[in-house]
């Protein structure tokens, strides 16, 4: 499988560290002015329990969430999430 890198964006200080703990439930402590993270994910599921629960989440943190593939490159948000699943999916055959 092509590796899937994940970022998660935000103007809002504190805003991924706060997301991030919650995510991997402990203190990720990273720094309040870090407005970027990014993830290259080992295995689909993992790429997509991060972006569907990033998505999920967007009325508590106001994040964007972009994926990278060698063939592809989106913003993922509630209007495309579903398309998006469903390509990870057929993509890997899972």
């Amino acid at each position: 499988m092509d590796r899937i890198t994940v970022s998660l964006i935000t103007n809002q200080k504190e805003e991924l560290n706060r997301f991030l703990s919650t995510y991997y439930e402990k203190n990720m402590n990273i720094q309040k002015e870090t407005f970027k993270w990014s993830l290259m994910c080992h295995s689909p599921l993992e790429c997509l329990d991060l972006v569907t629960t990033a998505i999920d989440n967007n009325d508590k943190y106001h994040m964007q969430v972009h994926i990278s593939m060698p063939e592809l490159e989106a913003v993922i948000n509630d209007e495309n999430i579903n398309e998006f699943v469903k390509y990870i999916y057929y993509r890997n055959e899972l």
